[in-house]
């Protein structure tokens, strides 16, 4: 089965997190994707070229789903919805929003800003 994975499991990858390591191990024959935004959110925070090259080899690893036009009109919706009550972000939004569309499974370590994503998995 295909995954969705949050920025939270790449950036556990590229800090060599032991649990984010070992869950990849695990699910390594698994179709895992990401959704275009976190290659934002990756690349935003990289400050040496060693950074970079980190974010390239994790994005390597996956496929990047682009934002299209339902996974945008959603976004808006669960920013909306969600912004006020659980302080998520317009990643975070993005994020939820292409899982929701696209029916995929949400892997995450911050489960707490997906409530509207029922299928979510952690890696813990």
């Amino acid at each position: 089965m295909s995954k969705l994975l949050d920025t939270s499991i790449l950036v556990g990858f590229i800090r060599r997190d032991a649990v984010v390591l070992n869950w990849l191990q695990r699910n390594a024959a698994q179709a895992l994707s990401i959704p275009a935004v976190t290659v934002f959110e990756l690349s935003r925070g990289v400050q040496r070229e060693s950074d970079r090259k980190d974010v390239q080899v994790a994005v390597g690893m996956v496929s990047v789903i682009s934002m299209d036009g339902s996974i945008a009109d959603r976004a808006g919706e669960v920013f909306r919805r969600y912004a006020p009550s659980h302080g998520i972000d317009l990643g975070d939004a993005i994020v939820a929003a292409t899982a929701l569309v696209i029916k995929l499974p949400l892997v995450t370590m911050n489960a707490k800003h997906f409530p509207m994503v029922k299928r979510l998995e952690r890696p813990y």
